[in-house]
């Protein structure tokens, strides 16, 4: 039986193959500090890249009582356990595994405002920045660093401000990577929802990407609404914004997609496969995810017919994503991939990111290795990815 790895949050990082064999890695998102629990597993599971992100409001910044920028704790970055963790990654696994660190800096929580340049907060921002990535050598270990996360909704009320802000970064940190004898991409982003919302700061993370020589790529997340996001977002990016540096996506899902339907009955299939047709999707899911909890989840077969038989539901979407990230030349691109056990409560509310899981605790329990089980409705998708991988990787190395 295939070994899967046990990881909280992790994801799939595909490598397009137009620039080179396509490569895996997993994304632990803010757990700086889980990948090394799982070094072993990631290596047998053809893992090459680990991603996590570390927000700088929580740990490293101090704000006063206006929620202004007043300092920096470098007592909290020179000693913050889980960032050792994460750089310890390169080590034990003798460089076989690399790094991607994002920096989540939410100006939003400092009264709406990026902080103008040269100003006494904004030099904290920036020292703290070239401090965590001197703590523990992580400039030195990591192979990508992206400057943002979703500025969309963290930028404050001037998107001109943060522009300026990632340009003056940017400069930044191409004078502490040569400083320091660093030589990590740096990308900024991360943008969502590029292709169709009207968020100023949008087109002015794009245009400082493409204009200065210290950035060298854009990351983007794409959570779908409708399917054919999945791959507009990177023709629009492409082809209507005319990007032609490396272009990454370290989030995407379809979890919009479900959110206007937990509250559908189960009807007809629900009472055609044992269940109570009046009760709600939510409520099925919450009762699935008890199941698997007590050693006794759903049949993949039952898991699967349900979201194939519903109209609304995306069916072959891993691959269309995947499809796309080919066809636009995606350097690297992560989605959901494993989903955590344990029974919970769903509501018409919930975010359903489990569903957009490869392999699901959550819902279909785990096997006899106590490993997770695959997705019967994304698994066959991400392992062909997977073989398609081997092939073009032996291809290479004819």
């Amino acid at each position: 039986m295939q070994k899967v790895i046990i990881l909280f949050s992790a994801a799939i990082l595909f490598l397009a193959p137009v620039a080179k064999s396509q490569e895996l890695g997993a994304n632990f998102n803010q757990f700086l500090g889980r990948p090394v629990e799982f070094i072993e597993q990631m290596e047998q599971n053809e893992i090459t890249y680990v991603r996590a992100f570390i927000d700088f409001m929580d740990y490293f910044l101090i704000l006063d009582e206006d929620r202004k920028i007043s300092g920096v704790d470098l007592d909290a970055i020179r000693n913050h356990k889980p960032s050792e963790q994460f750089a310890a990654v390169k080590d034990k696994s003798e460089g076989r595994l690399k790094l991607i660190s994002s920096f989540k800096i939410r100006f939003d929580i400092c009264k709406g405002d990026v902080p103008p340049l040269h100003s006494q907060q904004m030099e904290y921002v920036f020292t703290a920045a070239e401090e965590f990535l001197k703590s523990y050598n992580i400039g030195e270990k990591i192979s990508i660093l992206v400057m943002g996360n979703e500025p969309m909704f963290a930028s404050g009320r001037d998107s001109k401000d943060y522009a300026r802000f990632i340009n003056e970064l940017a400069d930044r940190i191409a004078g502490w990577k040569k400083k320091y004898g660093w030589d990590f991409l740096v990308f900024a982003g991360s943008l969502n929802k590029v292709s169709f919302s009207k968020h100023p700061t949008i087109p002015e993370v794009i245009k400082v990407a493409k204009r200065n020589t210290n950035i060298d790529g854009l990351d983007i997340h794409i959570h779908a609404r409708e399917r054919k996001h999945l791959w507009e977002d990177f023709r629009f990016i492409r082809e209507k914004a005319g990007f032609r540096k490396k272009l990454i996506c370290t989030e995407f899902s379809v979890v919009w997609i479900f959110q206007g339907h937990l509250a559908d009955p189960l009807g007809e299939w629900g009472e055609k496969n044992g269940f109570d047709p009046d009760m709600k999707l939510c409520e099925w899911l919450t009762m699935l995810s008890g199941r698997a909890e007590n050693g006794n989840p759903v049949s993949p077969e039952v898991f699967e017919d349900y979201f194939e038989s519903r109209p609304w539901y995306p069916e072959d979407w891993y691959k269309t994503f995947y499809d796309a990230c080919k066809k636009y030349d995606v350097f690297a691109t992560s989605g959901r991939t494993f989903c955590d056990m344990g029974a919970k409560k769903f509501t018409e509310d919930s975010k359903m990111w489990c569903l957009g899981s490869v392999f699901s605790g959550k819902f279909m329990g785990k096997n006899e290795d106590g490993d997770q089980n695959p997705s019967p409705l994304l698994y066959p998708e991400f392992k062909a990815a997977v073989e398609e991988a081997g092939q073009l990787q032996s291809k290479q190395s004819e």
